[in-house]
């Protein structure tokens, strides 16, 4: 009887032993993850007499993978974030043609990524008012990325609702 209450408790101890194991593993991998998330920003930058625009900027500790992306113009879809897109929004400026930057869905965004989307050198309020006003009150992005390391799915809009 003593054996089989020995073996009894063995196994339960075993068994607690191997769950617990595994809980602290998976404990891991899910704080891993998020460990290293990306953070995707967007802002609107206008110093006179600096490079002025839209920047995107990935500050989290994770490569962003893009799975999907929007454009819109006035109120009206223009397309997924791309070459065709983006030079589409540039053709209604008539002052001044901002430089462009752009990736495709799929595109993986380095961890430190900043660049600007949409730029002008040397911004001048006055000269460049038309290009001050697309960006705060005409366009509308949207990019849905997640992680390299894991299938959690983020948004990122600019303008923030």
């Amino acid at each position: 009887m003593a054996s089989l209450v020995t073996s009894v408790a063995a196994t339960v101890i075993a068994a607690l032993a191997l769950w617990i194991s595994y809980s602290q593993a998976r404990a891991t991998r899910l704080h891993n993850r998020k460990l290293v998330r990306p953070v995707l920003q967007m802002g609107a930058r206008f110093h006179v007499s600096d490079t002025a625009g839209l920047v995107l900027s990935n500050v989290g500790i994770g490569p962003a993978v893009i799975t999907d992306s929007w454009v819109e113009l006035d109120g009206t879809r223009v397309g997924r974030f791309g070459k065709a897109a983006m030079d589409q929004v540039r053709d209604t400026l008539t002052e001044w043609r901002p430089s462009a930057a752009t990736f495709t869905t799929g595109s993986i965004l380095e961890v430190g990524y900043r660049e600007f989307l949409l730029r002008v050198p040397d911004y001048d309020s006055r000269a460049h008012a038309e290009f001050a006003e697309l960006l705060t009150t005409r366009l509308r992005l949207g990019f849905r990325y997640e992680s390299l390391y894991g299938d959690e799915t983020w948004e990122l809009v600019w303008p923030e609702a």
